[in-house]
């Protein structure tokens, strides 16, 4: 997703080159940090795990682009394929506006390349996006290999839409650049459509930020997601059965709107913009929220944990527990009409976006209506 920032007049984009094991990705983006024609902004960074394959990033400015009144950031990042860690591969991914897919042609390397283009659309899909609406380059690397197949015999499987292809030596430079400046004008006509007010596949969130954002704390708000997303699925355990997915909602009944009265002042101008996901386990009701400040012209992305009513229901302050049954027994889950009246004060906040304004009134706000929700989804399952 590229983001135009008014306040500094700049257009970001992300590049990704994606590749078989030993294809050429990191290959290409050292070769474009030391060598490459446009200036670079910050160190190239490493990171991933400690042994092995790593994903490399840096940002380069282009000084050449045709976008009047815009200047250009390029984030530049290599996947090479020997990284299986999958929530690595998610965030690298997420908001590519290009991609690269770094091809090998050496011999018996072909099934390699198919699998890398396999895993790389099913990578996108799980982030909802369509491979063949991206800007796309394909490089044939190693093509000075002694027995290294034809060009076009290494993308007659792999090209189906036509896109570019660019032989290359990437260790020693040859077809790095041409690779970039294919697949850097994909990115630019795509923007000035954009801009134009012409349907296009690039998604554009505009910003108003004045401050600079440096490389070393882009890395660190990837590492940062990259943390989560890994303690996230590991919560996701067998012995949590019944697993509960968005196509197991569908089989229950549509309960009546319940609206929640509560609006604290701090609330004005901040409002839930996207549900991003919804879990349900044996012990917890997980609502993934994007929330949005208008004067900060920011999303916020807010994972929160709703305790379940067994737990809302034990302690002191929590809502009302109602009217007891006849034969004493106090009901373990309130009615609806009981939920209107109060909220419970017992939820878990499990990750948020970091530096973001007003993140504890957003976490409020996306738990008030999602509290309601999980009360009610708890009246099904456990009253």
């Amino acid at each position: 997703m590229a983001v135009i920032n008014f306040a500094r007049r700049e257009i970001i984009t992300r590049i990704v080159y994606f590749g078989a094991p030993g294809a050429g990705t990191t290959s290409n983006v050292r070769y474009l940090y030391a060598h490459g024609r446009w200036k670079t902004n910050g160190p190239l960074l490493p990171f991933g795990p400690e042994e092995g394959e790593q994903t490399h990033f840096f940002e380069l400015v282009p000084e050449d682009v045709d976008l009047p009144g815009f200047s250009m950031r390029v984030r530049l990042y290599s996947l090479p394929g020997g990284l299986a860690d999958r929530a690595h591969r998610e965030e690298v991914l997420r908001d590519a506006d290009a991609i690269v897919l770094v091809a090998d042609a050496r011999p018996g390397r072909n099934e390699g390349n198919i699998d890398a283009l396999l895993d790389l659309d099913r990578l996108l899909k799980d982030l909802d996006v369509e491979l063949s609406t991206l800007p796309m380059v394909f490089q044939v690397n190693h093509t000075d290999h002694e027995h290294a197949e034809d060009v076009r015999e290494v993308v007659y499987d792999l090209n189906p839409y036509g896109h570019p292809t660019i032989p290359a030596r990437a260790s020693e430079g040859i077809g790095v650049e041409e690779t970039l400046s294919r697949v850097m004008d994909g990115i630019l006509q795509s923007v000035r459509d954009n801009l134009a007010g012409q349907p296009t596949s690039l998604h554009v969130h505009a910003i108003h930020r004045r401050e600079d954002t440096a490389a070393e704390a882009v890395l660190e708000a990837h590492l940062r997601a990259i943390a989560l997303a890994r303690a996230e699925a590991g919560e996701q355990t067998e012995e949590r059965a019944r697993p509960w997915t968005r196509s197991n909602y569908d089989i229950l009944p549509t309960g009546p709107a319940v609206e929640v009265p509560y609006q604290p002042p701090e609330l004005i101008g901040m409002r839930p913009v996207h549900i991003l996901d919804t879990r349900l386990d044996r012990e917890h009701v997980h609502v993934d929220l994007v929330l949005d400040d208008s004067e900060a012209g920011h999303p916020t992305r807010l994972r929160v944990t709703l305790v379940p009513p067994s737990r809302v229901m034990s302690t002191p302050t929590a809502v009302n527990p109602g009217t007891p049954h006849t034969d004493g027994t106090v009901p373990a889950v309130p009615t609806r009409e009981e939920v209107t009246k109060s909220l419970p004060d017992k939820i878990e906040i499990v990750s948020r976006a970091p530096d973001s304004k007003g993140w504890v009134w957003y976490g409020v706000a996306g738990a008030a209506a999602g509290i309601v929700a999980g009360l009610l989804l708890g009246f099904l399952i456990w009253g």
